[in-house]
């Protein structure tokens, strides 16, 4: 049985969401035909776990909480400094397109509140090998 684990790499990576492009250095890993992407932003840090048909974004930091986007609607418990917040999570885009220059993830998706309220997130991300 091989149990050879592929070796990771460091990357650079571009963060675009709601905010300003940020840049940061990560690593990254192929694995179980996906990949699985570490980074840090300030004291936050960032775990992308991505699979044929599941990517999981995980974050510990300021806001803690551990997302999944598939084919069906999931939920997620989002840890704050004032308290934890369960929200429903309907994934719209899903979209990973990879050249031997790096990676281009594009991930959407809608939390929705227990009262109802709907926020919608956006995140693109480029890796460069």
């Amino acid at each position: 049985m091989d149990s050879t684990v592929p070796p990771s790499r460091p990357v650079a990576i571009t963060v675009a969401s709601e905010q300003e492009p940020i840049e940061v250095s990560g690593v990254y890993a192929e694995r179980d035909g996906g990949f699985v992407l570490e980074f840090s932003i300030e004291r936050d840090r960032f775990t992308i776990d991505h699979s044929p048909s599941t990517t999981r974004i995980a974050a510990v930091g300021g806001l803690s909480y551990d997302i999944s986007l598939s084919e069906k609607e999931s939920s997620t418990l989002l840890s704050t400094p004032y308290g934890n917040i369960r929200f429903a999570v309907t994934p719209v885009l899903r979209d990973v397109v990879t050249s031997n220059d790096g990676l281009a993830i594009v991930l959407e998706y809608v939390l929705t509140s227990a009262d109802g309220e709907k926020i919608k997130r956006s995140v693109d991300i480029k890796v460069r090998f």
